[in-house]
């Protein structure tokens, strides 16, 4: 287990000279609610690791321009494969980690990283092979109508360029467990640097070069490989520097030392991670099989500005779950688990709305930096905001879910939303045929994340003991936290709503200050002395 440091009674996230985690018990009248300030550094921590998104989203324009459009196109849809088939290839094991890597004694946490490494590479290095060795039968309908009919070398050689480019899958799922890991032990921040400066940045640096060599398509699929590996090799040393042993050893670490109960729980949860690339990919595929192309191309333009909102449920996740599972250890009774969960909560209910409302506000200003039929995403923007927001406040309850509860649960959670979501986009075209099929969509998927989001605070709700001296705190710091939200929210519009129509993209450059301000404000208004104490703390 962890030992919070006596100052602050956050988790030491430093190693001792040997390397190894340090242990012991908490302090006698130590509080979980002291790991506020961890939680709200980890989540800088995340909203920085978001950036490596921007980081890809300034690329594109630079790789469109380098290797065309029909390049670029076949390296997304390669690249779209490998993540999707990643969330197979991990076996559960990221998840698996932070619930019982965290807190765990050095032996017991070596052996866990060792057996996830194992079984995530050694499913990952046979997925790859046999996609392969049958790249023969699908990369020519994932390269498109000219490579499935063969028709010349460019057919063969995209051909070529996805059989060899499945070889990512193995190095793509060793920097997921290995970052996994190493945020486990609650070291926010390096990771996100591996991600960012040589994941996306030597990606960006490469393919450039590769373009420049004349390689062609092969030359951005070769890039985005050396990135990969270089990054996952340094994801490995930040992994033997957590854990204070080497790859080696943790790789030939005893099984039986491992977590009772890690193989079977990652095992389980196996499907979550699919069925939430699920949530994203579904409907592009749905609206391309039902209402063509340009329907979907609509709906991704709609969720790509809409999944800004998902910074939020990402900076939550991140630095929440490896610190709940420690405090779940410590604290069976769970009293600690449901401190942390509030104070998330309110985060959250204060931030949220702001992003929110400035989304809307500049959506027209992003919306002109594409063709004029693009301006049919503006609706489809609204709903999915709104679900991803409602997604996002409910966050704290679903890694509580994950963390401390039946794993079946979150796979159940995610399975509704996923049903409501393909059951719901063609039911709703063919049910209001006056609806445009890229709105249905949009109502679907919204609705899908609510459902899920939903669950998962409902069951955190009714699995939480009878309310303790703490209740009428928690309720009055709701009030208030919401009050922050709406101010935070009414500033952001106020501000960037008058300035969206003076001229285009000034409510964008308006909106990024006003947010700013909103969330400073929201924070000083919304958190209880108590919250804000705690954050001021060294």
């Amino acid at each position: 287990m962890t030992a919070p440091k006596p100052a602050t009674g956050a988790p030491e996230t430093g190693t001792p000279k040997t390397g190894a985690p340090k242990t012991g018990a908490p302090k006698t009248g130590e509080r979980d609610g002291d790991l506020r300030r961890p939680l709200m550094r980890g989540a800088g921590v995340a909203v920085l690791g978001r950036m490596g998104a921007l980081v890809e989203a300034a690329s594109l324009p630079l790789f469109v321009w380098a290797y065309g459009a029909t390049a670029y196109g076949l390296f997304a849809a390669g690249w779209a494969l490998v993540k999707v088939t990643s969330a197979l290839s991990e076996r559960g094991m990221a998840i698996a980690l932070q619930r019982y890597a965290a807190g765990a004694e050095p032996a017991a946490a070596r052996a866990a990283v060792g057996l996830a490494l194992r079984t995530s590479l050694a499913t990952a290095t046979a997925l790859a092979a046999l996609l392969s060795l049958t790249a023969a039968l699908w990369a020519p309908v994932l390269a498109g109508p000219g490579a499935a009919a063969g028709a010349g070398a460019a057919g063969v050689s995209d051909v070529w360029a996805l059989g060899l480019y499945v070889w990512a899958l193995p190095l793509w799922t060793l920097l997921e467990v290995a970052t996994a890991a190493v945020r486990a032990t609650a070291r926010f921040g390096a990771e996100v640097r591996v991600r960012i400066a040589y994941e996306q940045g030597l990606r960006l640096v490469f393919g450039l070069a590769l373009a420049g060599a004349g390689l062609g398509a092969a030359g951005l699929f070769l890039a985005h490989g050396a990135s990969l590996l270089i990054a996952g090799l340094l994801a490995l040393r930040l992994v033997r520097r957590s854990y204070g042993a080497p790859v080696a050893a943790l790789w030939a670490s005893d099984r039986a030392a491992a977590p009772a109960g890690l193989d079977r729980f990652a095992r389980a949860m196996i499907a979550v991670p699919v069925m939430r690339r699920l949530m994203s990919e579904a409907p592009v595929m749905l609206l391309s099989a039902l209402a063509g192309p340009a329907a979907a191309a609509v709906y991704a333009v709609a969720r790509k500005v809409a999944s800004v909102m998902q910074v939020l449920r990402a900076a939550v996740d991140y630095a929440m779950a490896p610190l709940l599972a420690g405090s779940a250890r410590r604290d069976a009774s769970g009293a600690g688990a449901r401190d942390l969960a509030d104070f998330a909560r309110r985060v959250v209910v204060i931030v949220g709305p702001p992003l929110a409302a400035g989304l809307l506000v500049v959506r027209g200003d992003v919306l002109r930096l594409f063709e004029p039929h693009f301006a049919a995403a503006a609706l489809p923007i609204a709903v999915l905001v709104a679900g991803r927001l409602v997604e996002a406040l409910c966050t704290p309850a679903t890694v509580v879910v994950e963390m401390t509860r039946g794993h079946w649960l979150s796979t159940l959670n995610t399975a509704a939303g996923l049903a409501l979501l393909l059951a719901g986009t063609p039911a709703l075209m063919i049910l209001v045929p006056d609806l445009s099929a890229t709105l249905a969509a949009a109502l679907a998927a919204a609705a899908g994340l609510a459902l899920a989001g939903g669950l998962a605070a409902l069951e955190a709700r009714l699995a939480a003991t009878a309310p303790g001296p703490g209740a009428a705190a928690v309720k009055g710091g709701w009030a208030r936290a919401l009050l922050g939200g709406l101010a935070g929210a009414a500033l952001v519009a106020a501000v960037a709503g008058p300035a969206a129509g003076l001229a285009p993209f000034a409510g964008l450059g308006a909106a990024i200050p006003a947010l700013v301000l909103a969330v400073w404000f929201g924070l000083r208004l919304g958190l209880p002395a108590d919250d804000r104490q705690a954050l001021r703390r060294r």
